[in-house]
């Protein structure tokens, strides 16, 4: 994307730079405990599997509950 697309959260400084930071969670209770701490908070959003909130330097910050997935070894 380019730096001033409209679909990237808002930027915290000038230029290419994160945007967001995803963290994971290990229940969907956690997601539901979060969204209840949360909720007050700006940005704050709540989807069936994602809390998201802007934290206090203006990062967008994101939750969702995380996965195993086994990958295959390389040979």
């Amino acid at each position: 994307f380019n730096c001033d697309d409209e679909r990237l959260p808002t930027a915290i400084e000038q230029g290419s730079t994160l945007r967001e930071v995803t963290w994971g969670v290990d229940s969907a209770q956690d997601l539901d405990d979060l969204a209840a701490r949360l909720a007050d908070v700006e940005g704050f959003k709540r989807t069936e599997n994602t809390v998201e909130c802007i934290d206090p330097n203006g990062m967008t910050i994101r939750f969702e509950q995380s996965f195993v997935k086994e990958v295959p070894e390389l040979k």
